[in-house]
């Protein structure tokens, strides 16, 4: 088993990610770090622990991005199936034993499962609505996983999954370089649709930390629509086009646009933000004033707006409106709820005054 760590200017966590590592229960794991060009002490580190372990592998690159960095880990992997830990996270000791026996009994192409994701102290498992603990066919993929890639960003992760080599080798899947965002979810497209067959394992292993200055919540760093954007209009991994009805993704599309909307208006009113309120007013403004996003949330209104909840309903209404003060007081209103929940629960005999 060959697992597969890029590693960049990550000392703050990386102790916790690599002694989560060394403690696996499956003892025949060969542990990857390809090292892009930090400037940190993360290099030190990972070399104090290869003094400790034979099982380390360190691999030094120039900075060249985190896909450039997995795919230097392709190269190098010789296990029979490949997994990827990103070096702010963490795993459970039986983790790779369980992902790994489980796909060896079963002979699957890929085997993944749920992972838990841990914001600002909140804790959240991810699940999919996919038939669990048992083979999936190659037309139940086509059917039902390859069509959720375009509508939901929540299966685009490599690290709750784990891949056969060979696959990877003979259809060279590679990470794509040429994005910013996303990449993830189009190396896992174009693995599912050469896969025969997949399993959805009912267990959670895997600790997936949405830390303040990474990759995903770097507002300086990332334009989320622009590349939101880009994706949108971005043709499908090669020999997709032929698995899924071109009707059929452009809707599966606007809908997972104007989601990533709604993801990113509450993304940008957090009060932890550091750009000023004139910058994100004008930042939500723009998004939901450019005519791809107006197209998407009409096609999507016109699909789901029955299915909405009250607070998606004034939501839409807001977003249609361009109401952006609105939209600020409502994703205000949603955090402060959440935090009495938690409050709430962490407290279960206080009641709120």
């Amino acid at each position: 088993m060959s697992i597969i760590i890029p590693v960049y200017n990550a000392e703050k966590y990386l102790s916790d990610c690599i002694e989560s590592l060394l403690a696996q229960s499956l003892a025949s794991c060969e542990f990857l770090f390809i090292n892009d060009g930090s400037t940190d002490r993360s290099r030190e580190i990972i070399e104090s622990y290869q003094k400790e372990d034979t099982r380390i592998q360190l691999f030094n690159q120039e900075n060249q991005g985190v896909s450039e960095a997995r795919n230097h880990g392709l190269l190098k992997a010789k296990g029979h199936y490949i997994g990827f830990v990103d070096s702010d996270d963490y795993v459970e000791s039986d983790m790779f034993q369980r992902m790994y026996e489980e796909a060896c009994y079963q002979n699957v192409d890929i085997l993944f499962s749920p992972f838990e994701v841990e914001i600002e102290h909140q804790s959240t498992v991810v699940f999919y609505p996919f038939e669990k603990d048992r083979r999936l066919n190659k037309e139940y993929i086509k059917r039902v996983i390859l069509p959720y890639f375009l509508k939901s960003d929540s299966l685009n992760s490599v690290c709750n999954k784990i891949y056969k080599r060979s696959l990877v080798n003979k259809r060279n899947i590679q990470f794509p370089t040429h994005i910013a965002l996303g990449e993830d979810g189009h190396f896992n497209m174009a693995f599912f649709n050469t896969a025969k067959n997949a399993f959805y394992l009912d267990y959670c292993g895997y600790h997936y930390r949405d830390v303040k200055g990474s990759a995903t919540r770097n507002i300086e760093k990332h334009n989320y629509f622009h590349q939101a954007i880009l994706l949108y209009e971005s043709k499908l991994p090669e020999g997709l086009e032929s698995s899924i009805e071109p009707k059929e993704v452009k809707r599966l599309k606007k809908e997972k646009l104007a989601r990533s909307v709604w993801s990113f208006i509450h993304f940008y009113f957090q009060r932890e933000n550091v750009e000023s309120w004139s910058k994100s007013y004008k930042r939500v403004k723009n998004m939901i004033s450019h005519p791809i996003v107006i197209e998407a949330f009409s096609s999507f209104s016109t699909e789901h707006y029955s299915n909405f909840n009250r607070y998606e309903k004034v939501m839409f209404w807001l977003t249609k409106y361009k109401c952006v003060t609105g939209l600020y007081v409502l994703t205000a209103y949603s955090r402060m709820r959440n935090r009495k929940r938690r409050e709430n629960h962490e407290h279960p005999n206080v009641r709120p005054s």
